[in-house]
Parts: C-alpha cells; structure tokens; sequence
C-alpha cells in the first residue's frame, strides 16, 4: 500500500501505520523513488488496509499496480503501452468511470497532462470506459519522478484528513492530518491536562485534539468573533462543545483572557501566514509578543507547538524569550507553502 500526506510529515505517518498494525506490517518507506508526501508500506495486506484507515497523519491510500523505468526515447508511447496492458479489476464491471491524474517531478520533455492523457488512452485502449475527471469511479494515479512511473490505484475517495463535521469553513483552514501532527509532536508520550489554541481560527486544532484526547480540556479564542462562533458550531457538530471553553480576545494579552484557566500545559496554535499577513506586520514583534503572552498561562514545563512561514522571523523572536526552549523544527509543505512546526518547552 501507498499512503499520502504533507512533505515532511512522511516519517510520523509511517510510524503511525507501523504502531497502528505491529503484526501486520513488515516494512515501511518515506518517499518512495524520491517522492515528497508518499510512504509505501508492505507485509500482511488486510492487516495494513484495516489499520490505514484509522490513521490521523494520512490523506488518500494507494494500492500500487505497476512501477517501471521510463524509456529515454519514446516515455510517452511506452506510458500508453504499460496501461493498456495493466489488467485493472476495478474497471470491469459495465457502466464504471475512471480517470486519471499525475505529478510529475524532474526534467522531462513532456508535462504532467501529456502523461495523463497517453495513460487514459492506453485505458481505454484495453476496457472502453468513460472518463470522468472530476468525480470518476476508479481513480489512477501515474506518477513520474525523475525516469520511475508508478502507476497506483486510489483506495479513498475522500482524504482520511476530512474527518470532521465543519458546518463552519473560514477562507484558509488547516487540514486535520496537520493539526494532528502538532498535536502529536507536543505530547507523543500521553494526553494533556487541557489544549489552548489562542488563535483557532475555525476551531481545527480543538476538534483533532478532542478526538485524540477524551479527557483533555479544550480552550480556544479568537480576537475575531464570527470565528469564535463558527468553532463554537463546529464543536457543536462534533459532539465537543461541552468539554470545551471558547473566548473572544487578543492573543497577545492572554493573562486577561485565560489567567482563571492557568496554568495550561499544552499550546497548539496556527498564527496568520500567507496571504493572511498583511503587508504591515512586523512578525518578528508579533511573534515575540504572542511567546511573551503565553508565558504567564504556560505551566512549567509546559509545551508549545506553533506553525510559522516566516522561520527566520520567528527564530529572531524566539531568542528575546529565554523562558521557552526550543525542542524540534519540522518544515512541511501546506498549502504551496513551506512553514515549519517549532516545539518549544518552559524551563
């Protein structure tokens, strides 16, 4: 089996897998044939797809078909030949839709739909099947990394990562598997006493820990008050807003908006980067000043896992705050963005 999730949280999804299938799994490897985001996963296979599909860090599942080395003077002709030889049983019942999609990485003289298109004719080629792009019955990944194709059959439909009941979605909103990544990175080893989110946004980092951790208390706030309310709804739709507490205020001024509720042990938040920065900001200043807020709610030896784009800023503004220890940096890619998940610890 082939699993997706962010670059650069391939190593936690295939330990996931391996601690959620011990038996049943005999191996598993990050970025097969160099390829950012995948882990191919081997050993017992009803064990692996039994256990795949309650993982937290993953988007789709792939059963692999075909992997071959590219020919350097007809790749497309022989794309075309492999799939119209490539016995596929989903596609053969009558009435099925299939199509197909690719990602293509390195130096090639042809581009990523001029795969897809030779791979769909090559289909159609052996099983006369309509092609729906959009929503098809059988979706086929071709994927082409340097000269490897690797042909996958897509399992999910749906990402693993949309797991939750949003009746609430704000512009920009972090994926679950993401949320749950800091959520694992700041307490891999047990639930929290309580999780505060001082910026939640439309409440993703609440709804993942409250499914993680049933016995956590969630604390979340917001200095803008429609999306106190929709992750007030979105808690609501998830069974959540009894065990959580949600406030509107400004996160840079946290002993007056959360000081009853000190102190919290774990920090998990998602400030603005992107196109959601303005122009204007100093984020060297609001990050000091968002770590100097913190300060005063974070119990000692309390732990904070943050998203920042801008890393040099942040690391600038992490060194005005001696208090928090910096424990790990992780850099992943969301959203065509690059920012990091720093760890920080109180002394």
């Amino acid at each position: 089996m082939e699993l997706t999730t962010h670059p650069g949280l391939e190593q936690l999804a295939a330990d996931e897998v391996l601690a959620l299938a011990p038996k049943g799994v005999l191996r598993a490897e990050v970025r097969p044939d160099g390829l950012r985001g995948w882990v191919s996963v081997w050993g017992d296979w009803p064990a692996i797809e039994q256990a795949a599909r309650r993982l937290r860090a993953v988007h789709h599942l792939f059963r692999p078909l075909d992997r071959f080395v590219l020919d350097a003077a007809e790749p497309l002709a022989q794309v075309e030949a492999r799939l119209a030889a490539l016995a596929i049983p989903a596609l053969e019942p009558e009435g099925v839709s299939f199509g197909v999609r690719c990602e293509r990485t390195g130096s090639h003289p042809f581009t990523s739909e001029d795969v897809g298109r030779v791979a769909g004719a090559g289909v159609r080629s052996r099983t006369l099947r309509a092609v729906n792009l959009r929503h098809p019955d059988v979706a086929l990944r071709v994927d082409v990394r340097e000269q490897i194709c690797r042909v996958s059959l897509a399992l999910t439909a749906e990402p693993l990562s949309h797991r939750h009941q949003r009746p609430y979605l704000p512009g920009v909103s972090m994926k679950a598997s993401l949320a749950w990544a800091m959520l694992h990175l700041a307490r891999p080893q047990g639930a929290p006493g309580a999780v505060l989110d001082p910026l939640c946004g439309g409440g993703t980092i609440l709804l993942e820990a409250g499914a993680l951790w049933p016995a956590a208390r969630l604390l979340g706030s917001d200095l803008d008050g429609e999306r106190v309310a929709g992750t007030s709804a979105n808690l609501v739709a998830n069974g959540l807003l009894p065990r959580a507490t949600l406030r509107q205020g400004d996160a840079l001024d946290l002993t007056a908006l959360w000081g009853d509720q000190a102190p919290v042990d774990t920090v998990v938040t998602n400030p603005p980067f992107g196109k959601q920065v303005g122009k204007g900001l100093d984020l060297r200043r609001f990050y000091r000043e968002l770590l100097q807020s913190l300060l005063p709610v974070l119990a000692e030896g309390g732990r904070i896992a943050l998203l920042a784009e801008r890393r040099a800023a942040f690391t600038h503004a992490l060194e005005q705050v001696p208090a928090l220890r910096l424990r790990h940096v992780r850099v992943v890619e969301a959203g065509g963005l690059h920012p990091a998940i720093f760890l920080l610890e109180r002394a």
